[in-house]
């Protein structure tokens, strides 16, 4: 009997448990291993944050999911990675042994590079962690009069997060509850990778919100009265939120798997690491070197299907097959409130209809993953 295991219950491997489940690889136990049994779906994070979903509606249950495909789930956090052995160790020592090992445990901001961000700010990844922290500021009313909170980071995950805390915090708060919000980048400009015209269009939607934009601000320190930036000037908050950049787990590097420059494993155009062919890697904490593209969860989403047949493929004893990411894709960026900015090909457009076009999309993409549904629809044969 082979084993394969898949660390982390990121997009991709959701997608493989539910294939495996609808057409077992012959002669494979598949476990799945996790810190936790609840995975937010990233793209339906901003509309939590506001209010707009459920943490039911906007997470898949990993358990229930494995539980109905036939995969064992461990929920126990990663700690190391012995290649020699073929083994993962959890925090509590355990041994996780595999022949085969598929990673997709996504990535984190690189805390270490500001002083007293890691004990100081809010990190928005890992995501449990962000919603747990996020749920502990409800319930001790950090939001309350006169309190500040400064978002760092302005490309598409800071500026949705303000928009989504602006919303939040004005359908929790009564009006005599004032807040204020701010947004802090070390760019130039806010979305700066973003088209002039949904530049545009969030500038006057921040305005329009009174959300205080502090651009070619780098965060050197945080510390208990806020923000210290390399220039010296302070800004005021009394909570930091940082989604800037993108870290891996050091377990990785330190392994002695191939990574790139920034830690993230190295791997082929057919998700398989280029130094250690037992182990595949997807989403945040891959680094596809043929193909390189930015951390977004659209990539990690488009991954599933490859991932699947390459590793039915390597199961098998059959190379990998290339995937070539999409270079072109659409970027629907939500604004708060029930209204969202569709992107695409430089075509930039704004209303209530792409919010309620992002919505289908993401419900859809969840509704796959629900045990429920699965459970009732029974299993179906797949094509491998």
């Amino acid at each position: 009997m082979k084993r394969l295991l898949l660390l982390g219950g990121g997009h991709a491997h959701v997608e493989v448990v539910r294939a495996f489940g609808k057409s077992p690889p012959h002669d494979t136990q598949v476990s799945l291993m996790s810190s936790t049994h609840l995975t937010a779906y990233s793209g339906m994070l901003p509309g939590y944050v506001a209010g707009h979903y459920t943490r039911e509606e906007s997470h898949i249950d990993l358990a229930a999911l494995c539980a109905v495909c036939g995969v064992r789930f461990i929920e126990r956090e990663a700690d190391a990675l012995n290649l020699t052995a073929r083994a993962v160790l959890d925090r509590h020592g355990e041994r996780h042994a595999y022949d085969l090992l598929s990673v997709n445990t996504g990535s984190t901001p690189p805390l270490h590079t500001i002083e007293g961000a890691d004990r100081r700010t809010i990190a928005v990844k890992p995501v449990d962690r962000f919603i747990a922290a996020l749920e502990r500021w409800d319930a001790n009313d950090a939001a309350g009069p006169g309190r500040t909170v400064a978002v760092v980071g302005a490309g598409a995950a800071g500026v949705e997060l303000v928009l989504a805390l602006d919303h939040r915090l004005r359908r929790k708060l009564p009006p005599v509850q004032p807040f204020v919000l701010r947004l802090v980048t070390d760019a130039p400009r806010i979305l700066d990778e973003f088209p002039a015209r949904a530049r545009t269009l969030v500038e006057q939607i921040l305005r329009r919100q009174g959300i205080d934009v502090q651009t070619a601000a780098r965060v050197e320190r945080v510390d208990a009265a806020g923000i210290a930036l390399a220039s010296g000037v302070r800004i005021e908050a009394d909570a930091v939120i940082l989604t800037t950049g993108a870290s891996p787990h050091p377990m990785f590097a330190r392994s002695g798997l191939q990574t790139d420059a920034r830690g993230f494993i190295a791997v082929s155009a057919g998700l398989q690491s280029l130094s250690h062919p037992k182990v595949f890697a997807c989403g945040d904490v891959a680094a596809v070197l043929a193909h390189p593209r930015p951390k977004a969860g659209v990539f990690a989403v488009r991954q599933g299907p490859p991932l699947v047949r390459n590793l039915r493929r390597a199961l098998a004893g059959a190379p990998p097959v290339s995937f070539v990411p999409q270079r072109r894709y659409l970027v629907l960026l939500s604004t708060g409130g029930r209204h969202a900015i569709a992107i695409r090909n430089g075509l930039t457009l704004h209303g209530a209809w792409a919010w309620h076009w992002k919505d289908w999309v993401d419900r859809r993409f969840v509704a796959r993953f629900d045990a429920r549904q699965l459970a009732r629809s029974g299993p179906r044969p797949s094509r491998r």
